[in-house]
């Protein structure tokens, strides 16, 4: 979002008087970084010599060098226990000592983040070469400099978001704590640009807090931990004690709100999920590094979290697209696909003992090395794997997943979500996406980027950009009614059965969101996983009067799609679940690399088939060429069709 794009934001939102009060705050509190007419490369050096007792620039880089925090993970007498477990795992080893020589961060939006400084300083940490850990700390040393004198924190794209900020300053602070013993971070220049970067970003976010209403959700639980994380390790600072406790008192809160009684955040989306987590085990461990304990309602809700990823990701870890995604990540302890959240299942187990939570195969991921330590890893060694992998619903998140052997489903259908987290929220109810072991058959088509202003955004969101039902070209639910509360509940989507037998694993629900027109429409789904034949049979009813245009869409993944003659093989299957008289046999298609199809498509009886270019998004401003399934027909109401996929089959 360009900055004239924000100020027009927040004019059509906000009042003149409330814009007025936040601008005031936001000066006041910048005088403090920027000093007193420039004559300071980091301002007046006086107020953080006496926040630290310091006589001089240099001693203040002796005091911030001093013990602290010492209980909290990232304390750098931490790194001998590390190390030593690090050395039982040679392949975490190595790719830590990858990523500090790059500093992976590629997007400029990433590195603004300063996750880097924390992939420096587990370099330090693991690498046994001294010229190497020397360099990684100069590295540090230069990009904090840099960062303090090229930058202000509320101008440009981080500084429009104070959880941007709130994300880099806790990733300053640990990756100092990490690194304090190094002789190379001994410099007053260091600390000067150090000790400015901490007070300006602390009074920056605990201004913001007081606008939690422009980040709620996880935006703001971001603000918290960073305040939690300041106050913590460093309480030489003069509203340190202030933000610690503000902090832990609302992220007690904000956890009540923002998770579900499935464990699945209020916030609608798998990539939300994975950021709240992150960040509320980054609250939990600070509290505890203090000597205080979050309580058991928190940790108890943090356990139903790492539940919920348990009942969303595939075998190998990967989530579903639904929602949108602005790869948000709060622990940049190693770099993370978009889609991959299998690691948190092993930081789950580790942290609560928890076997149901340890997956057959998994690694020990370099987040709960650094987190959890010694004993983290002790009690996940007791643990033993959890082969079983059922069927598993989030009822109140809206996420149902069948699993059949190596087949996986995952339908969305429940609420869109809290009012004030409306920007996650998709037209994407009833659709679904479906995996043949770890390769992706059926996708979301997610969400490029999130600024507004940005051609296909709004397309990403639309009830045409997903694997579901559109009728008359109309959305799900209007944009419009999405904002107010009294309209969130038109579209009234709810699961009617999900049951498990020796045979298949089943899923109906429904929405109501096209009974608002003129000639109301109620759309029905049930998905059907066949165990024996590998057969996904997706039947949609629409029930209603008059004729009505239909259009039922498939994103592809990719561009791996072609016209297939079903050979016999293929038609007993099909005969044999009593479909021949449904299905357009003359129009399947094949989908994946020729000679090694990943499934074949059929569609119903009666309707124009065509591939359409429709790029998919995995991820946070990533963009892949693949193609979308659309069929669509003039249909009389009430109508069923009924769409076939066969997997894992060569059927000639």
């Amino acid at each position: 979002m360009e900055p004239l794009d924000y100020y027009t934001w927040l004019a059509s939102n906000f009042s003149t008087s409330g814009i007025a009060r936040s601008m005031a705050k936001r000066l006041a509190w910048r005088s403090t970084l920027y000093g007193h007419g420039g004559q300071e490369p980091f301002g007046d050096p006086r107020p953080f010599l006496e926040f630290f007792c310091a006589s001089d620039p240099l001693d203040l880089a002796l005091k911030l060098s001093a013990p602290r925090a010492s209980r909290l993970w990232a304390d750098a007498s931490k790194r001998e226990e590390i190390a030593t477990l690090a050395r039982r795992m040679p392949a975490v080893t190595e790719r830590v000592r990858e990523r500090a020589e790059g500093a992976w961060a590629r997007a400029k939006w990433a590195q603004e983040r300063m996750g880097q400084l924390v992939a420096l300083a587990q370099g330090v940490w693991l690498t046994a070469d001294e010229g190497a850990k020397a360099r990684y700390a100069k590295k540090v040393v230069e990009k904090v400099v840099d960062f303090a004198l090229r930058n202000q924190v509320d101008v440009g794209l981080h500084g429009q978001s104070a959880s941007e900020a709130a994300l880099r300053c806790t990733n300053l602070a640990l990756a100092f704590l990490m690194l304090r013993h190094r002789p190379e971070l001994q410099r007053g220049d260091f600390a000067l640009a150090l000790a400015s970067q901490l007070l300006a970003h602390g009074n920056y976010i605990e201004a913001a807090l007081d606008e939690s209403r422009l980040e709620p959700g996880s935006p703001h639980v971001a603000q918290l931990v960073g305040l939690l994380h300041l106050g913590t390790i460093f309480p030489e600072l003069p509203r340190a004690r202030a933000w610690r406790d503000r902090a832990l008192e609302q992220l007690r809160l904000e956890i009540v709100r923002m998770v579900l009684a499935d464990g699945f955040t209020a916030e609608g989306s798998a990539s939300a999920h994975r950021l709240a987590i992150e960040l509320f085990l980054l609250g939990r461990e600070a509290a505890l590094a203090r000597g205080e304990s979050m309580g058991e309602d928190y940790d108890s809700r943090l356990h139903a979290m790492f539940g919920a990823v348990r009942a969303y990701v595939t075998r190998g870890g990967r989530a579903p697209r639904f929602g949108e995604s602005d790869a948000g990540r709060a622990l940049p302890l190693a770099p993370r696909g978009a889609l991959e959240h299998g690691y948190l299942l092993a930081i789950g187990a580790a942290l609560f003992g928890d076997a149901e939570l340890r997956a057959e195969g998994a690694a020990y991921p370099e987040e709960a090395l650094f987190l959890l330590g010694r004993a983290g890893a002790e009690r996940y060694a007791r643990l033993g794997a959890n082969v079983l992998w059922p069927s598993a619903a989030l009822r109140n998140g809206g996420l149902y997943t069948l699993r059949a052997g190596a087949i996986q489903a995952t339908i969305t259908c429940g609420p869109v979500g809290l009012v004030e987290l409306r920007e996650h929220l998709h037209n994407d109810k009833l659709a679904l996406e479906l995996h043949a072991g770890e390769v992706a058959v059926l996708v979301d088509s997610g969400t490029q980027c999130r600024p507004a202003g940005i051609p296909g955004v709004a397309l990403y969101g639309s009830t045409r950009a997903h694997s579901t039902i559109q009728i008359d070209g109309e959305e799900q639910q209007l944009s419009g009614e999405r904002r107010a509360p009294g309209e969130l509940t038109t579209l009234r989507c709810r699961a009617i059965h999900f049951d498990s037998s020796p045979a298949r694993e089943r899923f109906v629900g429904e929405h109501r969101g096209f009974e608002r027109l003129s000639s109301p429409v109620r759309h029905r789904r049930e998905v059907t996983l066949e165990r024996r034949s590998m057969l996904v049979r997706i039947t949609d009813r629409l029930s209603g009067e008059g004729s009505h245009r239909i259009a039922s869409r498939f994103q592809l993944p990719d561009l791996l799609a072609r016209p297939f003659q079903l050979g016999g093989a293929a038609r007993r299957v099909l005969e044999e679940a009593g479909l021949q008289e449904r299905l357009a046999f003359d129009q399947a298609l094949e989908l994946g690399p020729e000679g090694a199809s990943r499934a074949l498509f059929i569609p119903p009886r009666g309707v124009a088939l065509r591939l359409v270019p429709f790029d998919y998004s995995p991820g946070y401003a990533e963009r892949r060429p693949a193609l979308m399934i659309e069929l669509t027909a003039n249909a009389q109401l009430p109508i069923e069709w009924n769409t076939v996929l066969l997997l894992y089959g060569e059927w000639g």
